[in-house]
C-alpha cells in the first residue's frame, strides 16, 4: 500500500514555494553551454583478475572465451575447459572524455559486472581499450577497482553491503588520442542555453551588448545566442570567454506544477496563478473488518469443527467542505485553502487537475 505524507507536509512544501515571483540573477555558464564543447562517451570490454571466488562461473561462457583469447595472445594454447577458477570477471568499462584532454592525461573510469559475478572486491582491470562513437581506441584503462561495499558468505550464510557488483579506478584511464575540439568558428562563438526560452535569450543579448557594444551578440531564436568578438579580443577568444560565462542574467521560472504520482510528490511553482473558483472536497472511508468464529459439535457426537468468516463492513463519509479561491490567488492562498480541507497529497493531485480542465489555473501541468 502507498504512504502518503500528510496535510501538514503539503503545508511545509507550500510554505518552500510561496515567496513571491522575482527573477534570480544566474550566472551564463549556469544556465548555458558552449557549443562544440561536449563530453564524449567512451566504452570497452576488459577482465577483472584476482577476485577471490566471487567472480563469474562457468555459466559464463562469455569469460570463458575471453580467457582463452587473452592468454592465445601470450602463446598459451588453452580452451574453455582449462578454466575452473571463479577469480575472473567480465566486466564492462566505461568513462566520459572531456574537452581539450591531451594524451597523456588520466581520468576516472567506472566497472561494471557482465557475467553473473557476486563481487568485484579486491580485483585488478587488466589493460582495457575504451572507444567512441567513430570505433577509435581514445583511452586504455588498468588498474585495482574500489568497490562501494563488501560480500562475504557462501551458499545460504551472505553478507552484503551496497552494490559490490561494480566499482571505479580513481585515474585509472589513460588518453592515447587527443579530441579535437572547434569552439570559435568565423570569428564567432555560439552559447546554447540549458532551456528554449525567447525572454532568457534577449535579457542574455541585453547583458552582453550593454558591457561589449552594440553587435556583440545576436539571437536567432530562443535556444542559441551567437557572439562576435569585440576587437580587444580578436587574438584572445578564450579569454572573452571567461568573461562571458561570468555575465549575470535574470532568470524567472515558468509556472509550472510537477505531480510525481508513484510517490505523491506535489511541486508548485510560485508563479503559478488561480482565478477565481470554488473548490469542495468529501472523502468516503470503507472499513471491511473480519471475525473469525469456530463452532464445535457435540461430544459423542459425529460431528465436525467447522471455522466461519464473518465479516462486517462500514461506510464513513466526512462531510464536504467548500472552498472559495479569489480572483489572482497565488500558490500561498491554494496551500492554505488545500490544508483547509484536510487535502492529502493523492487528492491534491485530482484538484490541481481540475483546476487547470476549468481554466482556473494558470501555469503548466507536468505528470511524472
Amino acid at each position: 500500500m502507498r504512504q502518503w505524507c500528510s496535510a501538514v507536509s503539503l503545508m511545509f512544501i507550500g510554505l518552500m514555494l510561496t515567496s513571491p515571483a522575482y527573477a534570480v540573477d544566474v550566472r551564463l555558464r549556469d544556465c548555458s553551454h558552449i557549443q562544440g564543447l561536449r563530453e564524449n562517451a567512451l566504452l570497452g570490454y576488459g577482465l577483472v583478475v584476482g577476485l577471490q571466488g566471487t567472480g563469474d562461473s562457468r555459466n559464463s561462457q562469455v569469460t570463458l572465451k575471453a580467457m582463452a583469447n587473452m592468454l592465445e595472445k601470450f602463446g598459451m594454447d588453452l580452451t574453455q575447459r582449462d578454466f575452473v577458477s571463479r577469480n575472473t570477471a567480465a566486466v564492462m568499462v566505461t568513462a566520459n572524455l572531456m574537452p581539450f584532454v591531451r594524451p597523456g592525461d588520466k581520468l576516472d573510469v567506472s566497472i561494471s559486472s557482465l557475467g553473473d559475478a557476486r563481487s568485484l572486491q579486491g580485483g585488478t582491470l587488466l589493460m582495457t581499450a575504451l572507444y567512441a562513437g567513430n570505433h577509435l581506441v581514445y583511452v586504455t584503462a588498468q588498474g585495482p577497482v574500489a568497490v562501494g561495499g563488501y560480500y562475504a558468505g557462501q551458499s545460504s550464510q551472505q553478507i552484503q553491503k551496497n552494490v559490490t557488483t561494480g566499482g571505479i579506478i580513481a585515474n585509472g584511464g589513460i588518453v592515447e588520442k587527443a579530441v579535437d575540439c572547434e569552439f570559435f568558428k568565423d570569428n564567432k562563438i555560439i552559447l546554447t542555453l540549458e532551456r528554449t526560452d525567447f525572454v532568457l535569450a534577449g535579457q542574455v543579448v541585453k547583458k552582453l551588448e550593454a558591457k561589449y557594444g552594440t553587435g556583440v551578440a545576436q539571437s536567432a531564436n530562443g535556444t542559441e545566442v551567437v557572439l562576435a568578438l569585440p576587437t580587444e579580443f580578436q587574438t584572445k577568444p578564450a579569454a572573452f570567454m571567461a568573461e562571458v560565462l561570468d555575465v549575470p542574467v535574470p532568470m524567472e521560472n515558468d509556472a509550472r506544477v510537477v505531480i510525481d504520482e508513484r510517490t505523491g510528490t506535489v511541486v508548485i511553482g510560485g508563479d503559478v496563478r488561480i482565478s477565481k473558483v470554488a473548490v469542495s472536497h468529501g472523502s468516503l472511508h470503507i472499513a471491511i473488518a473480519g471475525d473469525t468464529k469456530i463452532s464445535q459439535p457435540l461430544p459423542h457426537t459425529q460431528g465436525r469443527t467447522v471455522v466461519a468468516e464473518e465479516l462486517s463492513v462500514r461506510a464513513d463519509e466526512a462531510k464536504s467542505k467548500l472552498v472559495v479561491m479569489p480572483e489572482g490567488a497565488n500558490i500561498e492562498e491554494l496551500v492554505r485553502a488545500l490544508n483547509a480541507l484536510g487535502t492529502l497529497p493523492r487528492d491534491i493531485i485530482v484538484i490541481l487537475t481540475n483546476l487547470k480542465a476549468v481554466g482556473a489555473l494558470h501555469g503548466s501541468i507536468i505528470t511524472r
